[in-house]
This record gives structure tokens, sequence and C-alpha cells, in this order.
């Protein structure tokens, strides 16, 4: 059942232009082996991407810079620790330079999302940097 409630928040950003969006799950059993692993490679493709992935960090509180944009992979720039909250270094939070923006913030593939409040760290639980997909699904399962 969580990876139904991973697909739904995925989903999330599709509802925000429609007026109604309704997702029925396939019934169990419907779905051939190959068109489950195709959905999942769809789902990968965002969890595995460097927008998502590099906050999606391990218990090392570090939040990552990679992707094309930044050459080599390495912990953020700054010294920033996301801390035992996540939320970002002491006195100054993620959203201190994660902030909103209404013009067109989120719109480049490889930049660092624009949010409102409280944006931190995932849970350690939901660590998605530097696992296969095959540790990523089964975390999602």
């Amino acid at each position: 059942m969580r990876g139904a409630g991973i697909l739904f928040a995925l989903a999330l950003p599709l509802a925000a232009g429609a007026e109604e969006l309704v997702i029925e799950p396939p019934a169990e059993g419907s779905v051939s082996r190959e068109a489950g692993l195709a959905a999942w490679e769809r789902i990968n493709e965002v969890v595995s991407h460097p927008r998502c992935a590099n906050c999606h960090v391990g218990p090392d509180n570090l939040p990552m810079w990679s992707g094309p944009s930044y050459g080599e992979t390495r912990p953020h720039g700054m010294n920033i620790d996301g801390g035992e909250s996540r939320v970002g270094a002491e006195y100054v939070p993620c959203q201190a330079c994660h902030a909103f923006s209404e013009t067109g913030g989120n719109m480049g593939a490889h930049e660092a999302p624009q949010v409102a409040d409280a944006w931190h760290l995932a849970p350690v639980e939901m660590q998605w940097f530097g696992k296969s997909s095959v540790e990523i699904c089964r975390q999602l399962r």
C-alpha cells in the first residue's frame, strides 16, 4: 500500500492544473510483469533524478549536489548539514535559499526546487541517493 501512496504523491503535480483527478488502481493481478516494470522505470526516473535524490540522503544529513550542471558529485556547498532536524544548517534553514518563486523557478530540469514552507531533507527511511533501482523499489513496496 505504501507504493500506492508514493504513486499518488508523484501524481499530485498533475492535479494542480486539473479540476479533478481520479486515479483508479488496476485490479490486483491485471497488470503484466512487463507493464509493471515499465511503470516502475517511469517512477524510478523521477525518484533517482538528482533534483529528488539530492535531498533524499542517509543518516549523515548531508544534501548532495549532483547532476549535469554540477559536474562532480559532492556534498552541498557552503558546508550545509541538515542536522538532527534535517531542516538545514543551524540558523540557515533550507528555505533560506530554496524559497518559493512565482517566476518559473521550478522550470529548470537541474535546478533546485523552489518551495514555500517547511522545506527539509526527506526522512532517512526515504533515502534514495546512491541506491539502485532495485533497492528503491524494495523500499517503496
